[in-house]
């Protein structure tokens, strides 16, 4: 099988934050009702072109869940130099023993960013690019 990915990932443990808007529509209801989830993750590694991000199960159902796949995800990061905001779109999520716990693994896309976004982003890979391991 080939490696899909093309950009280099780095390893990275920073906080962040997902949002994202659902639209429920109830049985025999042609009203959807939109509802927002947000719940605190920690990125996994990063890339220029996506985020790996760790979420407790507690924090999202398997449900909530697979009704983010393909949907858009407003993440804010915490870099070391900042706080910057990511649009990204739910490729894949797996369920994982992370740390003796069970998690969430969720790969997303970048999808969108601010051009100041990006440049402090950039400047964070490029400074893990040439960090010692």
């Amino acid at each position: 099988m080939e490696d899909r990915r093309i950009a280099p990932r780095h390893a990275a443990k920073l906080q962040a934050q997902l949002r994202s808007y659902l639209l429920f529509d109830e049985v025999g209801n042609t009203d959807l009702e939109e509802e927002m989830v947000m719940v605190g993750a920690q990125t996994f590694d990063v890339s220029e072109s996506g985020v790996a991000l760790v979420v407790p199960q507690k924090g999202l159902d398997a449900n909530t869940l697979s009704t983010l796949m393909g949907r858009t995800l407003q993440i804010v990061l915490e870099l070391p130099t900042g706080t910057i905001g990511i649009e990204a779109i739910t490729m894949r999520h797996q369920l994982l023993e992370i740390d003796g716990q069970m998690k969430y693994l969720i790969g997303a896309q970048i999808s969108e960013m601010e051009d100041y976004d990006r440049e402090i982003y950039n400047a964070f890979l490029a400074a893990a690019e040439t960090a010692p391991s």
